[in-house]
């Protein structure tokens, strides 16, 4: 069973992960409905692959990052040993 509680702390986490990068880029103007939509979305990655993942896309990027940029670096860090060392340690 899941814990309903525990899903939404999780999603709280995240758009607090996700408000911490936007003013990192001038053009970016997410709404609150836009926010709770890249909560929803990246919830069931760990907190700590979410973080790097903005970490690494600020480097790399020009704009805002997509869920699915996120995700891919996200996710790239769970299963990607070397590439999780590089950034990671």
């Amino acid at each position: 069973m899941w814990d309903k509680n525990k899903i939404l702390s999780q999603k709280d986490d995240v758009a607090k992960i996700v408000c911490q990068y936007i003013p990192m880029f001038q053009a970016c103007k997410l709404e609150k409905k836009s926010l709770a939509i890249y909560a929803k979305l990246l919830q069931d990655l760990p907190l700590e692959n979410i973080t790097m993942a903005f970490e690494i896309l600020v480097t790399q990027t020009k704009f805002f990052p997509t869920v699915a940029e996120v995700r891919e670096v996200a996710e790239r860090l769970i299963w990607d040993i070397p590439f999780r060392a590089k950034y990671m340690g």
